[in-house]
């Protein structure tokens, strides 16, 4: 059964969502972006990891071009989000056990 494209970018944004909230206390807020960036990181290394010899590192073809402006944003987003969080003044710590997920040693703790 195929998942439609809407169902798996609302779920990926959810995802996203969840993550940046719980690390970083942060909202992702250019998601189109993100988006883009990650479709093309994966295509990129679906396709690299299907050759059996791999050049593309090297040269300077377009897929790698592609692939190194998506990693770029990718950088600059999670380097935005810790900067953020840096100039908030939030302390680094042990996340709250509402935000754990609860192992079974956890749960047999607070059970």
């Amino acid at each position: 059964m195929a998942t439609s494209p809407h169902v798996w970018t609302e779920m990926m944004g959810l995802t996203m969502e969840i993550v940046a909230r719980t690390l970083l206390g942060a909202a992702v807020e250019n998601f189109e972006t993100i988006e883009q960036a990650i479709t093309v990181v994966g295509e990129y290394t679906y396709e690299r990891l299907q050759r059996l010899i791999d050049l593309s590192e090297w040269l300077p073809l377009p897929g790698s071009r592609r692939f190194r402006g998506a990693r770029h944003t990718l950088d600059k987003v999670v380097y935005e989000l810790i900067d953020g969080r840096r100039r908030s003044g939030a302390q680094a710590g042990p996340l709250p056990r509402s935000r754990c997920i609860r192992c079974s040693p956890c749960a047999r703790r607070a059970g």
